[in-house]
């Protein structure tokens, strides 16, 4: 078991690593022409979920089998289906951001153990039939 403080000094090296990793994705221009491709399909998306909300029609655009979202209200609620579609366009278009950086692997493997944790995380106990625990 690691002592305080070197895990303390270990989360600030993860910390250093990723800001450096995003100077270099937001700096490098290839990379720039993928981020916006990927910014415009993501806001593609969100308008289409926004604009079925509005509308008033109840539409699963995003498909998942994340056990949060498990309950039935997650997908009958025209709200909380668009909450749950919404976090998951965010979570898959952060995911193809990191995905498509040019990092080392050792970064890459970092992200996704990160990702994996705050997976587990709950998106909130306040919203009716919510399920804690992480994805399926």
């Amino acid at each position: 078991m690691q002592s305080p403080d070197a895990l303390l000094a270990a989360i600030a090296q993860s910390g250093n690593a990723v800001t450096q990793g995003w100077m270099r994705i937001f700096s490098s221009p290839p990379q720039m022409e993928r981020n916006r491709a990927l910014q415009a399909a993501y806001l593609e998306q969100q308008t289409k979920l926004w604009s079925a909300l509005l509308a008033g029609r109840n539409e699963s655009l995003v498909e998942d089998d994340d056990r949060r979202f498990a309950a039935r209200e997650w997908r009958d609620n025209p709200y909380y289906n668009y909450l749950r579609q919404s976090y998951l366009l965010a979570a898959k278009y952060l995911e193809q951001m990191v995905d498509s950086a040019p990092l080392e692997a050792a970064e890459k493997e970092a992200r996704a153990l990160r990702r994996a944790a705050m997976d587990r995380r709950d998106v909130s106990g306040e919203f009716p039939g919510h399920q804690s625990g992480g994805a399926a």
